[in-house]
């Protein structure tokens, strides 16, 4: 892992904005910016086999490693982000126009440290990414090992950390595949699994929007054994029309009766509008909040219960 500090940052910076002046403007990094001097982020790149992650972390985050004490981590990845210019364009740069995975990170109110992860492509360029990386490819399986490979760094950052991942939109997938995977490997360090507008099954996004399916991807109903095993919490926009409430209930339907693994649906939010604000409340709930138990319909009912 390449950690990047002080009078490294502005050159860092520098690199953002060039490469998206290349593209399609620097707006893609203005809000970082903004984002991270407001709430002392660090920018590191994660090192891995497969690619380089751009990743934010609290200035204060780090005497995390010399900490002795239990801690829990919160760590949000982001969406796909421009993933295509177009409907039949694919664009040159993926890095999002606005990170709502990165906001939401930010909204997250309980005490846990918190840790934001990009997407393969995002922010700074990889010499061995290729176009299909965030298209068709965008869950494959070097880029989930790449993940998994991060959360064995983050374990050398944190030694005691109980780590929760978080994903929104296509990050979503990308945080279930890694849980799965881990678990798989008998490596049973995921708390749980949190997810806003998540593409929790990308088979069932791709029909529903009638576009080519995601060919060389990995998908969530190859690991079922695994997810049944792992707490979650996937959170579904009424008004979303891009991941709408439907997709979700293609992926709940497979743990019906399974009331670690829930669903709720979430007024007056659509894929980009309303998480932030919904998130600093909501957020607060994630241990102490309502019992929600799976219906038969894939939904979530709220079922009253004392802390």
């Amino acid at each position: 892992m390449t950690k990047v500090y002080g009078k490294y940052f502005t050159v860092l910076v520098l690199l953002f904005i060039s490469g998206c002046e290349t593209r399609y403007g620097d707006r893609c990094l203005e809000t970082v910016q903004k984002i991270s001097a407001k709430n002392h982020l660090i920018p590191y790149v994660f090192q891995t086999k497969r690619h380089k992650i751009f990743a934010l972390l609290d200035s204060q985050q780090q005497g995390g490693a010399s900490q002795k004490k239990p801690m829990e981590l919160h760590v949000y990845i982001e969406g796909d982000g421009l993933a295509w210019a177009s409907r039949f364009h694919i664009s040159l740069d993926p890095t999002p126009v606005e990170p709502t995975g990165l906001t939401l990170a930010m909204a997250d109110q309980t005490a846990a440290k918190k840790v934001y992860l990009g997407r393969p492509g995002h922010y700074i360029e990889d010499s061995r990414l290729g176009l299909y990386s965030w298209t068709f490819a965008r869950f494959s399986a070097e880029t989930i090992e790449t993940y998994d490979e991060i959360m064995d760094q983050l374990h050398q950052l944190y030694p005691n950390a109980h780590i929760s991942l978080f994903g929104y939109s296509g990050g979503a997938l990308v945080a279930l595949l890694t849980a799965a995977k881990r678990y798989q490997q008998g490596k049973r360090d995921i708390e749980k699994v949190v997810t806003f507008s998540g593409v929790l099954d990308h088979e069932a996004w791709s029909e529903f929007h009638d576009s080519s399916p995601l060919t060389f991807s990995l998908n969530s109903s190859t690991y079922l054994k695994e997810l049944g095993h792992i707490p979650q919490r996937h959170y579904s926009g009424l008004k979303d029309i891009i991941v709408p409430l439907k997709v979700s209930r293609a992926y709940m339907r497979y743990f019906q009766g399974v009331p670690s693994i829930q669903l709720v649906q979430v007024p007056d939010v659509d894929h980009w509008h309303g998480w932030e604000t919904f998130w600093s409340k909501e957020s607060l709930t994630l241990k102490s909040g309502p019992c929600l138990e799976n219906t038969t319909s894939g939904s979530a009912e709220t079922k009253s219960t004392k802390s």
